[in-house]
């Protein structure tokens, strides 16, 4: 009788097994719990095994899988060389019990994958443990035992067939496994390369999206800026006429009060009235100056100009508009690029910011002046559109201050003329109008951040020139007192008020005055006078203008010097140019309102050239 060995006590098993995956990890575990574990990769090394070791084999383990004969046979030898050792039949995953075909002695088991360590342990356990179907004991093998009878061969050769067309079964079964694993990855890789295009497309949706939103709001703020640039043209069109009319009669009352205190004694009690008078019309004056500035009339006398020198010149007269509540930072940029602009008008951008910020900061707080070189991204010119076409170097001059700031709807309006945030009374509206057409009128932009109870900065910026060099600046000389003449002077002005003013400012200093209402009279006189000295014209005259008198002036009297007086001098600066304007030699331009002293400093410099 077979006596199995002690369990964990050097059992000899058997793998018979050509896939060293399987083998390995299963040879492992069984010498892992103590046995000693033989692995026959092929049917060869089988039979060998069989024929010389089979006395020393405690139990076969055998893979289904392996290769011919059938497990049976194989089974069948085993114990025929061994006597009685257990076979335990590894089946592969889906192999059913009944596609054995045969009938299973008692010494054979089944072990089915996937298993487990313990479950392997338990079925070697078991197999040792197991009665064989025989007492004969182990040893020399007989002649009857050698040899199957034919009842044995018939269930061997029935084996066979069965176990090979389950092998191929199994095997047809192992690639149709691989076939669709095949197609499952395939069919995965064209999900994942879909989904991964479709993740493009959609991508590039998000991004078209995107792009159509920043469009939409591009031209949203484009139309809002065109509105706004529109709305603020309109207003300067305005101001400008308002402008025009209104130096008109400033030149009547100013001129009068001129004249009148210049007949008066210094004791007439009336004259401490024209002073007043006088007084108000210059403030008028001013006024209409500075609605000029706005609507881009007024006729600038840009120079290169270092705006370090311009806050460090002002600096004196703003720290008296301030106040000793008020503290003053200044900070400006070394090396600072030169720009080209108007030094006075510079001066009256910082003015005007100061006493906004100062009125800004009833309690006190702190201002700041400050300069420098900036370059401005041209993208960044592009998606902004309150930058618009600006050169990418600039200079900058920023006021800050710490007052009350404003909100939303006053930023917004807050460089329209008349507009106040002040208590009637305080202030004209036009301080930062001013500030606004100051610097577009100079190619540059002027923007403003603000929050309530958090200040406000006014920043403006000037296109920066890159030659360095210093303009030459005249010597401030006091003026001297103008002197008169006995020429012949033409004065054409249809508005009679002025006419008459200003006919009045030239007799006083002993000229030869005729007046004309309009061209066709003037040209009348100057077809049958035998001598005129100076034309003096207005520009905008019903019928022909003060340009094609001219014109027809100097067609006619060649060589004769002309000094046009206008209430928008803007429209002749672009035409003058340093001999005089157009074919008309020596033509100079005299700004309304002007007093009799600028008329008659002007007058003596075109006679005496």
């Amino acid at each position: 009788m077979y006596e199995p060995a002690a369990e964990n006590s050097g059992v000899r098993i058997v793998l018979f097994s050509e896939d060293v995956h399987w083998s390995a990890p299963v040879a492992l575990i069984l010498r892992h719990e103590g046995h000693r574990c033989t692995v026959v990769p092929n049917m060869a090394a089988a039979r060998a095994l069989l024929e010389d070791e089979a006395r020393t084999v405690d139990v076969v383990l055998y893979d289904l899988r392996f290769g011919e004969p059938a497990p049976l046979d194989l089974g069948h030898q085993a114990q025929i060389s061994t006597i009685d050792v257990p076979v335990v039949i590894v089946l592969p995953t889906h192999t059913r019990d009944d596609e054995l075909f045969v009938p299973m002695p008692d010494t054979y088991s089944i072990l089915r994958e996937p298993f487990t360590s313990e479950q392997l342990s338990h079925s070697v356990k078991a197999a040792l443990r197991r009665q064989p179907p025989t007492t004969q004991p182990r040893g020399e093998p007989t002649s009857e035992q050698s040899k199957p009878n034919p009842e044995q061969q018939s269930l061997l050769a029935e084996a066979r067939a069965r176990n090979t067309l389950l092998r191929r079964e199994i095997l047809a079964r192992e690639e149709a496994e691989t076939a669709l694993e095949r197609e499952r990855n395939l069919l995965e890789q064209r999900v994942a390369e879909r989904t991964a295009d479709l993740a493009r497309v959609n991508q590039d949706l998000v991004e078209q999206i995107v792009e159509q939103q920043r469009l939409r709001t591009r031209e949203q703020a484009l139309a809002a800026q065109l509105r706004h640039a529109q709305k603020m043209e309109a207003v300067g069109r305005l101001a400008g006429g308002v402008a025009h009319d209104f130096n008109n009669l400033l030149m009547v009352i100013n001129g009068t009060s001129d004249l009148l205190l210049a007949e008066l004694t210094d004791d007439d009690p009336i004259r401490t009235d024209l002073r007043d008078i006088l007084h108000a019309g210059q403030r008028a004056a001013k006024l209409t100056s500075q609605l000029l500035t706005f609507s881009r009339q007024h006729v600038l006398r840009p120079e290169r100009l270092n705006l370090n020198t311009v806050v460090a010149g002002i600096e004196p007269m703003v720290r008296r508009i301030i106040g000793h509540d008020v503290a003053l930072v200044i900070r400006l940029a070394d090396d600072l690029a030169p720009v080209f602009a108007d030094a006075g008008q510079i001066e009256q951008i910082i003015v005007n910011l100061v006493v906004n910020a100062r009125d800004a900061m009833p309690d006190g707080g702190e201002l700041t002046l400050e300069t420098a070189n900036v370059t401005i991204d041209k993208e960044a010119t592009e998606a902004d559109v309150s930058l618009p076409n600006v050169p990418a170097e600039q200079v900058l001059l920023r006021v800050s201050d710490t007052g009350t700031g404003m909100n939303e709807e006053v930023r917004a309006r807050i460089f329209e003329p008349f507009f106040t945030t002040k208590p009637e009374g305080k202030g004209t509206g036009l301080g930062l109008a001013t500030v606004f057409g100051i610097v577009e009128q100079s190619g540059g932009t002027v923007q403003v951040e603000s929050e309530l109870g958090r200040g406000s900065t006014f920043t403006a910026c000037l296109p920066r020139i890159h030659d360095r060099r210093k303009s030459p600046r005249a010597a401030t000389v006091p003026a001297a007192a103008p002197r008169g003449g006995s020429e012949t002077v033409l004065l054409v002005e249809d508005d009679d008020n002025v006419r008459q003013t200003t006919a009045r400012f030239l007799i006083s200093y002993g000229y030869d005055v005729h007046e004309a209402a309009d061209a066709a009279t003037a040209l009348a006189f100057v077809d049958g006078a035998d001598h005129i000295d100076l034309l003096i014209t207005d520009v905008m005259m019903p019928g022909i203008d003060g340009i094609d008198l001219a014109a027809e002036f100097a067609l006619r009297r060649p060589g004769i010097p002309v000094i046009f007086v206008s209430g928008r001098p803007d429209r002749l600066v672009d035409h003058l140019g340093p001999g005089g304007l157009g074919d008309i030699a020596g033509a100079t331009v005299l700004p309304k309102p002007f007093t009799s002293q600028q008329l008659a400093r002007r007058v003596r410099e075109q006679l005496d050239q």
